[in-house]
């Protein structure tokens, strides 16, 4: 009896130890309570009043606390899907949560009647849409994010665009809480490194060769969601032990702290960059390459671009390219079977020998003055500039040539085949052999002498006989229906597109 007793008794215990357990690893909840209820409370990627800001709140919204001990005069917290901290000095946690609500009601007001406005899952345009809504939905405003809004509609949350809600008495101004003054400035995580962290780094691998891996979380063993190199920005949003919680142009995972450099601004400028310079290269010049939302063939394409689009390549994802296209600054994904790393950086003032010093091939010539002078091998010379013939052209340089960079100009070798469409008002001057339909476009172009030549010469063929249909003096513009299944040879001549 005396045992049974003794057992009955220990499992007591040990119920009341697994309950005491469980209290202690619950969340609370807590509750935004501005000293001014028209005044907001920063979310903080970090804790710390320099830290990014993840939105701005208002008294009444109610948030997880997921740790109130650890993080001196901040509590670790999550509102609605969103981790970071929030000063305590500002929330009520556990107690006195019945405080009257100060969040704003809105009302969608698309331009378009017709149209439907997304509420996304984050503050971005590529995020998924978990719905949209006609005009005259309601939706309660629980904080602010840059241009968005942190809305609830009908229970469900998510962020809208501002610029296409009405919402009354919404202030703009400086009234927010929990800014640049107050708390104890600490940083939390111990794998930080370097500075004091305001929610950007940059990748910072001991070896420049080498590429840290994004995980889909804080651990060596979670699936990796690209290899990123040295000198690729993150947007820090937390940390977790040796772990940091980033976004890398919009992909969310985590990156070991100690590859990673905090500098003391959004521009990093204490890693040298190892981000490497790419171009399209379609096997078909006239075909453009997708620009990818995701590594996927069917994810939503951002944009189409032609061979020799200029790329920088922050990371590599299972065949694919994490880019940023550099003529308008958009970053997705490119297939890297249709991407070709340069081999050759930029190539400044200064004279070089063909092949010697530059291998035989196309080069572009862009630059202030974009200014050139070339010498063929019988002695033939040839100066060009911007200004005489387009702010950008392309050269053709053969063995034998010598060619002089001025000043103010960068010489780029072309990797794919050139291909000229009537957007982009790129010219050919000097001597080349381009084949119809495959670099360069059909139709109307116009063919003249070359700045500084009296005249030139051009001969026409046919590609598959190699016959001569024509040839001829430039001594003035001469008009051209290309058509395809023909190579026309220039020499002293400028020919571009007739649009």
């Amino acid at each position: 009896m005396k045992r049974k007793n003794a057992a009955a008794l220990l499992c007591a215990l040990l119920l009341c130890c697994l309950a005491l357990t469980a209290q202690a690893g619950a969340t609370q909840v807590g509750v935004v309570v501005n000293d001014v209820p028209t005044n907001r409370l920063h979310l903080r990627a970090l804790p710390s009043t320099d830290a990014d800001s993840l939105g701005k709140y208002y008294t009444g919204v109610q948030v997880e606390v997921l740790d109130a001990s650890n993080f001196g005069d901040w509590a670790k917290v999550r509102v609605r899907g969103v981790e970071g901290f929030m000063l305590k000095t500002f929330l009520h946690i556990g107690t006195d949560l019945n405080v009257a609500p100060a969040m704003p009601e809105g009302v969608v007001n698309n331009p378009n009647p017709a149209d439907r406005l997304n509420l996304r899952q984050w503050p971005t345009e590529r995020s998924e849409s978990l719905g949209k809504y006609y005009n005259g939905t309601k939706v309660t405003v629980l904080g602010i994010r840059d241009n968005w809004y942190h809305v609830d509609v009908g229970g469900q949350s998510g962020f809208m665009r501002a610029e296409y809600l009405d919402v009354e008495g919404i202030d703009d101004g400086s009234g927010s809480t929990g800014g640049s003054t107050g708390g104890s400035g600490s940083t939390g995580g111990s794998g930080s490194t370097g500075g004091s962290v305001t929610g950007y780094a940059t990748v910072n691998n001991p070896d420049p060769a080498d590429r840290l891996h994004l995980r889909t979380w804080p651990s060596t063993d979670a699936p990796s969601l690209g290899k990123y190199y040295n000198g690729v920005a993150v947007r820090v949003l937390g940390q977790r032990g040796d772990w940091t919680h980033v976004e890398v142009e919009g992909v969310e995972g985590w990156m070991l702290s100690r590859y990673l450099s905090f500098p003391t601004s959004a521009v990093s400028t204490d890693v040298p960059s190892a981000i490497p310079i790419a171009y399209v290269n379609n096997p078909r010049p006239t075909d453009r390459l997708n620009l990818r939302q995701a590594a996927d063939e069917d994810a939503a394409s951002l944009g189409k671009y032609y061979n020799n689009t200029r790329l920088e390549v922050l990371g590599v994802c299972d065949g694919w390219y994490h880019v940023r296209v550099l003529e308008d600054g958009r970053t997705g994904y490119m297939s890297a079977a249709y991407v070709t790393l340069a081999d050759l950086p930029y190539m400044a003032y200064g004279a070089y020998a063909v092949p010697g010093d530059l291998p035989v091939g196309y080069y572009l010539v862009t630059g202030q003055s974009a200014s050139v002078a070339l010498t063929y091998a019988d002695g033939h010379t040839l100066s060009l500039n911007g200004a005489m013939v387009a702010d950008s052209y392309v050269i053709y340089l053969t063995t034998g040539m010598h060619v002089r960079v001025n000043d103010g100009t960068a010489l780029e070798h072309i990797l794919a085949r050139p291909y000229v469409s009537d957007k982009t008002a790129m010219a050919f001057a000097g001597m080349a052999l381009l084949r119809i339909g495959t670099d360069y476009p059909t139709g109307a172009a116009i063919v003249r002498p070359a700045p500084g030549c009296v005249a030139g010469a051009y001969t026409l063929y046919d590609a598959a006989s190699g016959q001569e249909l024509e040839s001829g003096k430039v001594e003035g513009e001469i008009a051209f229906d290309l058509r395809e299944g023909t190579n026309l040879r220039l020499y002293d001549c400028v020919i571009s597109t007739n649009g």
